[in-house]
């Protein structure tokens, strides 16, 4: 009789292991979700400076940081990554004048990347 109680309680506690095994990663990975869905929401944030930007001055700006000009209608301060990261600005053709622009931050997490790895890519549609 006792090593059937034994048995039982093996049961109950190895059903309670499987079942957090499954819990405990899908609660883990929301902060993770949170931060991603911040950098995509920032980066957009950032495009549409930028091409008001362009709109205005009919190139893009050699920085970020042009945008957050407390002069200029384009933003009123720059978006910063939840972990302190930077976002990556590149404009093109090198030297000007910059008619393009590939902008991205890293992700946390892999499964919402693109083809090209662990980075949210946005580019110019010029």
């Amino acid at each position: 009789m006792h090593s059937k109680k034994i048995l039982k309680l093996s049961l109950i506690v190895i059903a309670i292991i499987a079942v957090l095994s499954f819990v405990i990663p899908k609660i883990s990975s929301i902060p993770v979700n949170n931060r991603d869905s911040a950098r995509v929401e920032d980066i957009t944030k950032i495009g549409q400076a930028l091409e008001y930007y362009y709109e205005d001055k009919g190139e893009y700006p050699e920085s970020l940081e042009v945008l957050a000009d407390p002069n200029q209608p384009y933003t009123a301060s720059l978006p910063v990554d939840p972990q302190g990261n930077d976002y990556i600005y590149q404009p093109s053709p090198a030297g000007g004048p910059y008619n393009k622009y590939t902008l991205y931050a890293v992700l946390e997490n892999p499964s919402k990347s693109n083809s090209s790895g662990n980075k949210y890519l946005l580019k110019s549609a010029r």
